[in-house]
């Protein structure tokens, strides 16, 4: 079973959409930068009205959702239909073995990921 295509459509139509800026190291920053993984956590966040994010004590610039800094918790990727891949999304991609959060810290823009994501998963 593969993810969940209505989330899939709303999680690439959110990172075209320019409601996020994209960061980089952490799901989101104090100063609201996102991953595209902590695009998908605000998903959940709000479909769901569960989840909640509070601010890292160990170095202050970035925001922990339920307790995690840089990877979704199990139950975003259980929700998301995406409980079979590793946390921070590994795939095959142009031949090698890919993560979307190093993809999206490399540099790899929103919409680029989202047409992976679409590709993808």
């Amino acid at each position: 079973m593969g993810m969940n295509l209505n989330i899939k459509a709303r999680w690439a139509d959110a990172l075209r959409g320019g409601d996020f800026k994209q960061g980089q190291n952490a799901l989101r920053s104090k100063d609201d930068e996102y991953c595209c993984l902590g695009v998908l956590c605000e998903l959940y966040r709000l479909d769901q009205q569960g989840g909640k994010w509070t601010e890292d004590a160990r170095d202050g610039g970035y925001m922990l959702f339920n307790e995690e800094p840089c990877v979704p918790p199990d139950e975003v990727m259980k929700w998301a239909g995406l409980e079979n891949y590793t946390r921070d999304v590994h795939f095959e991609h142009k031949a090698v073995d890919v993560s979307l959060s190093r993809l999206n810290d490399d540099g790899t823009t929103f919409a680029e990921l989202a047409d992976i994501i679409e590709e993808k998963l």
